[in-house]
């Protein structure tokens, strides 16, 4: 038997702590979105149903239901595609298919993005930052000073 010991080097631990530290602002930032939409926070925390959600929030609850249609079929379609020729004609169909459903999930999400810039008082240009570099943009807005005003899709 051997004994494993693991040992953190200094570049390690740092990361590990600095990822550690933005997961739990990620927290909080979601806790701080919900509150300051009368919602509990504690619902930000439960994994698929934190989504659910914030798209009732924002937006419609069945857009989110079609976004996750999206993604299973993307993994199914990246599963298919991962132990074949890419050479072949089904394949080319099916990595075709596969474009067109990465390209509606962008899509959708550019939209979910801009419902919640818009449901908490910010632009398109926030909307944007959202979608390219969501964890620091929802840090600003759950940490910031922004309010909730209403479902946007109710406007």
């Amino acid at each position: 038997m051997s004994n494993t010991v693991f040992v953190f080097t200094g570049i390690d631990l740092f990361s590990f702590l600095l990822q550690t530290a933005l997961f739990v602002l990620q927290i909080a930032a979601f806790w701080f979105l919900f509150l300051k939409a009368n919602v509990s926070g504690w619902k930000s925390i439960i994994p698929i149903y934190s989504e659910y959600k914030i798209y009732k929030i924002v937006w419609k609850p069945k857009f989110f239901g079609l976004y996750l249609v999206l993604l299973i079929a993307n993994g199914v379609l990246t599963a298919i595609l991962s132990g074949t020729d890419y050479y072949s004609g089904g394949t080319v169909f099916l990595m075709a298919i596969r474009y067109i459903v990465v390209l509606c999930c962008f899509v959708l999400q550019f939209f979910f993005c801009r419902h919640l810039a818009f449901s908490y008082g910010k632009g398109t240009a926030f909307a944007i930052g959202l979608l390219f570099l969501y964890p620091i943009f929802i840090l600003i807005l759950g940490l910031g000073r922004s309010k909730y005003r209403g479902n946007s899709s109710n406007r």
